[in-house]
């Protein structure tokens, strides 16, 4: 027997797509875009430094670089950015370390839609002008519990710099199962190595690593390991087996990022993105993706809606995956991000409103500002996916 709602919800849904296909007839858009030929890349780690950025700096970079998003960590504007490219830019509330937290300004820059906290400066090596001291904070004081428990309330990820010490690791050690339910983003993967990040990765289930300034480039020159060490290859480009070992067992935990700011590594961005994609070129194709951006999607709980097969786009393919998993329920994901398969309009649901959002958002992507309207054959599918649940039920 068939709902009622049920109905209403298919009728409405085949009512729609009919009077498309009439209002459109014969029009069509290009189903398959050509496959970009370099790998995508999310930018999960930048900041921006006013004093030093050229005005219009933002707009270059897309315009050249075309990163797939980028997450800008606190200084200056980045509210706005985000207002003008919503799809691309994710700020992060950014204070420099626990002397200059203001907790009262994490919260307004949360309540405003920020999506994530950092980069926090627990233990940084002393950077920045002549006079600059080291910061040499513990993982565990009580200002930064507060900042945890905020992340927890809003239900965003941490990124905080910890430069690697055997004798102050187990504070991150003994917080981090405290807060099971927040993420935290180690940057540059601690300036650590593989063999000493993967017991920790192991252990911890709620840490990842991001592997900005994990590069030979010049204008990374001055950080606290050799040069040979902050690499993630050997001199002739090959990844060392240790990185690559550490990137196939926690792939679904390492993210890519620029960490632009610092003087001379935006004029750097495309060697940057050049260098990352001959390192994620030598992992197996699904690894290098979740590294290069879907990591961060998933992370910082972007999604687009109507895709309910999670590949950043609303097509075909969506139609099928609610026709396939209708009548799921993740009840098991509590922050409901919308990644269950099926889930068109993330209410952790599928039902024949997921069939509604894919029509409504048909042709959007992660990258795009606003819809193309669905060839007549994709409405068609749109309809049969339909007379498939009526058959189901």
């Amino acid at each position: 027997m068939i709902a009622i709602g049920d109905l209403k919800i298919l009728a409405v849904a085949f009512l729609t797509t009919s009077l498309l296909l009439i209002a459109w007839g014969d029009a069509a858009i290009a189903w398959d875009a050509a496959p970009s030929t370099s790998l995508q890349l999310f930018d999960a780690h930048a900041h921006q430094m006013p004093t030093s950025f050229p005005e219009g700096w933002l707009e270059s970079l897309f315009a050249t670089h075309d990163p797939m998003g980028i997450v800008l960590m606190g200084i200056g504007n980045v509210a706005v950015h985000q207002e003008e490219y919503p799809s691309k830019v994710f700020a992060v509330s950014n204070f420099k370390n626990v002397d200059d937290l203001d907790l009262d300004t994490v919260e307004a820059h949360l309540d405003m839609g920020f999506h994530g906290i950092g980069e926090i400066s627990i233990r940084h090596f002393a950077s920045g002008p002549p006079s600059a001291l080291p910061v040499e904070s513990d993982f565990d004081e009580p200002e930064f519990l507060s900042v945890y428990n905020l992340a927890r309330q809003y239900g965003v990820p941490v990124n905080f710099h910890f430069d690697y010490h055997a004798d102050h690791v187990n504070e991150i050690l003994d917080t981090l199962p405290n807060y099971s339910d927040v993420n935290f983003i180690w940057a540059h993967a601690g300036d650590a190595q593989p063999e000493t990040l993967a017991p920790l990765l192991s252990e911890l289930d709620n840490l990842y690593i991001d592997i900005s300034s994990r590069n030979p480039l010049e204008s990374f020159d001055g950080r606290l390991l050799s040069k040979q060490l902050q690499r993630l290859d050997k001199e002739d480009g090959t990844i060392k087996l240790g990185w690559k070992s550490l990137f196939d067992t926690f792939s679904d935990r390492v993210l890519y990022g620029s960490d632009i700011g610092p003087l001379g590594r935006l004029e750097q961005y495309g060697d940057i993105q050049e260098y990352y994609r001959g390192i994620l070129s030598q992992l197996d194709s699904e690894v290098a993706e979740k590294i290069a951006y879907k990591n961060a999607q998933a992370l910082f709980l972007i999604t687009v809606l109507g895709d309910a097969n999670n590949d950043n786009q609303v097509t075909g393919g969506d139609l099928i995956a609610v026709q396939q998993n209708f009548g799921e329920t993740y009840s098991s994901d509590p922050s409901c991000d919308g990644l269950g398969l099926g889930d068109g309009n993330d209410d952790c649901l599928v039902t024949g409103a997921d069939l509604i959002a894919v029509q409504q958002n048909f042709g959007d992507t992660l990258e795009s500002v606003s819809a193309e309207a669905p060839e007549p054959a994709s409405v068609c599918l749109l309809i049969l996916a339909g007379l498939g649940l009526l058959a189901r039920r």
